[in-house]
């Protein structure tokens, strides 16, 4: 049996060359994650996909670009709660990502001109007056250098030519609304980060380029009524420097195999965990809160003390104390025993608090199972 099975897209690189993937690196995946919805009857609804979208949705791809916002803050802004003390900056950019997202769950049409009506959604009050000055009626007019580094010494890459972007933007659309990819979800998601990539490639926009990307894949997703998959965001923000580092190679070698792998591995794993979230959901209802820092838990190795589950928290959220996310964090788990501490280490967390050692309640979810033993370290 062939190992490769080139797969031209009708989407131009750099050189008139065609973007490629070998079918057969990810038809092994492809199965597997099959096999996943398959043998636990994974059924999402279009109810789940508004939780996704929303709240959880904002701050996963928010995150991938840097912004540790807490989903309390999220919710508050979204619910147009005044807390007064969220910065002008950061409460437009939550409610651009609001608005971009109710307008994709209207399901209309990806092309041009919607396109452009939700770039405007997604970048108002957050463009600089000069780069908005020298836009053209739909995409950027002149050239953009992309910052992978913060080392200011590393070369940044060029975007796409400002006079070849609305060709390719075309190449984009035509490939979008064209029926192929419909035999099944799975291809529906592989679409959906073909598109991601090509996107970004593209850079059609000064700025807000990545977040639109993504956008536009979910609101694929979502015209394809592929619910699961838009949980992509949230594997990304786990290791983001990889993620920035295939798209560069793909640009260079114009193969997106890399890409597609890494993101239907990021989604099942993802979608794996989700499944372990709603088992406890089943027995005791969770807050968003809630099932965020059950993801936290889950998503690396051994975070099982107080001081351990802080730093996973921080490196996501806005910088908290020990002790504070121990009452608001762990605390309600605890309660629910969710958690069961199972003893307390020499250090301390405050001067009344010791640093505890918890673990999952086995009476809550079966750790024995197969997809709970790959998360959760006994």
């Amino acid at each position: 049996m062939s190992k490769y099975e080139r797969k031209t897209l009708p989407l131009l690189m750099n050189e008139s060359l065609n973007l490629f993937y070998n079918n057969c690196k990810l038809k092994h995946l492809s199965a597997e994650l099959q096999d996943f919805f398959d043998s636990e009857q994974y059924k999402v609804s279009r109810k789940f996909s508004i939780t996704t979208l929303f709240s959880q949705g904002i701050k996963y791809n928010n995150a991938i670009e840097g912004y540790n916002d807490d989903l309390e803050v999220i919710e508050d802004v979204i619910n147009n709660i005044d807390i007064g003390n969220v910065p002008v900056e950061k409460r437009q950019r939550i409610l651009n990502l609001y608005k971009g997202y109710q307008y994709i769950l209207k399901k209309r049409k990806i092309n041009k001109k919607n396109l452009k009506e939700l770039y405007e959604l997604l970048s108002e009050n957050l463009i600089e007056k000069e780069d908005f000055l020298i836009m053209g009626e739909n995409y950027r007019n002149k050239d953009v250098y992309i910052h992978y580094s913060r080392n200011l010494e590393i070369e940044p890459d060029r975007g796409v030519k400002a006079e070849l972007i609305d060709e390719k933007m075309e190449q984009l659309f035509s490939f979008i609304n064209d029926d192929s990819f419909k035999d099944n979800q799975i291809e529906s998601f592989i679409k959906s980060q073909i598109i991601h990539f090509y996107f970004v490639y593209i850079h059609p926009y000064y700025d807000i380029n990545g977040r639109t990307a993504r956008t536009v894949a979910m609101w694929h997703l979502l015209h394809d009524n592929s619910y699961p998959f838009l949980i992509f965001n949230r594997g990304v923000i786990l290791d983001k420097s990889r993620y920035y580092r295939i798209i560069r190679d793909v640009v260079q070698y114009n193969n997106v195999t890399f890409f597609l792998n890494y993101m239907i591995k990021v989604v099942k794993e993802e979608l794996e965990k989700e499944y372990i979230i709603k088992k406890i959901d089943s027995k005791t209802k969770l807050t968003d809160l809630e099932r965020q820092n059950i993801y936290n838990f889950l998503s690396f190795k051994k975070p099982d003390t107080i001081i351990d589950f802080t730093v996973i928290y921080n490196r996501f959220n806005e910088m908290k104390k020990p002790n504070y996310v121990y009452e608001k964090m762990l605390t309600p788990l605890f309660e629910k025993e969710i958690f069961l501490v199972e003893r307390e280490t020499k250090k301390n967390i405050n001067g009344e608090i010791s640093n505890q050692k918890f673990t999952f309640n086995e009476n809550i979810i079966d750790l024995e199972e197969s997809y709970v033993k790959k998360y959760i370290r006994k």
